[in-house]
């Protein structure tokens, strides 16, 4: 019969002692020299193997792990530790039950990432707790629907308060543009009056009286007489 060339060294019905301490080590390719107990010897490459040796022999001695002579399930007593095997089921119960780890060697990788914890009563827990936090995670979320309505209708206040702002503004500009047109207009008309009446020889001697007159009085300098007749005279001559 060929050989299958899938099959693993720790793939196997019952241990000794000292098998199952070096798998569970991960030693599966090297000689393990073991004592008249059947306990390895000190490794200096693996100081844990010969001390979970020990620690398996203990559980058979305590009774919990029972153990056999070649695989088959007799008592403890009277077996000498060379011929101590353990049952590959008795030892997964007994990491199950005893200890914190799984070891690759008897369980899969999805046992492994299981914890060991969970059962019927404790995954019903679990259950409810999930149930409970996906309730509370609906209602924010909802929350947060109703914020998000809230918050864009807020935004729409806004955005037509800012447009009526820019109308309101745009529409006082033009207004203000109408007025000062207005006073430029009157500016013109009188300036044309008194000229045309020869009331004074020049616009320059307007100016200079009115800012003699005015002197103090914002926009009756005679510089800025100046710009405002001639944007007056520009006006009323479109």
């Amino acid at each position: 019969m060929a050989e299958d060339k899938n099959c693993k060294p720790w793939e196997k019905p019952y241990y000794h002692v000292w098998e199952a301490a070096a798998f569970w080590c991960g030693i599966t390719n090297r000689t393990i020299s073991i004592d008249e107990k059947g306990i390895p010897v000190a490794d200096p490459q693996n100081e844990c193997l010969r001390s979970r040796a020990i620690w398996i022999m203990d559980a058979i001695d305590c009774g919990e792990l029972q153990c056999g002579r070649d695989g088959k399930s007799v008592p403890g007593e009277g077996i000498t530790g060379r011929k101590r095997t353990v049952r590959r089921v008795d030892l997964r119960n007994w990491f199950l039950e005893n200890q914190g780890e799984r070891p690759p060697f008897l369980f899969d990788e999805i046992e492994r990432k299981t914890h060991a914890a969970i059962n019927t009563e404790s995954f019903i827990a679990l259950q409810a707790d999930l149930q409970a936090k996906k309730t509370r995670l609906e209602k924010t979320e909802e929350r947060l629907r109703e914020m998000a309505i809230k918050n864009s209708a807020l935004e729409h206040e806004r955005d037509a308060a800012i447009r009526s702002f820019e109308e309101s503004a745009d529409a006082r500009k033009a207004v203000g543009e109408r007025e000062k047109n207005s006073f430029l207009h009157l500016i013109g008309a009188l300036l044309q009056i008194i000229m045309d009446k020869k009331l004074y020889e020049t616009e320059e001697e307007l100016r200079e009286e009115l800012a003699e007159q005015y002197k103090g009085f914002p926009g009756c300098t005679f510089r800025t007489t100046a710009s405002r007749f001639a944007e007056a005279k520009r006006l009323l001559s479109q």
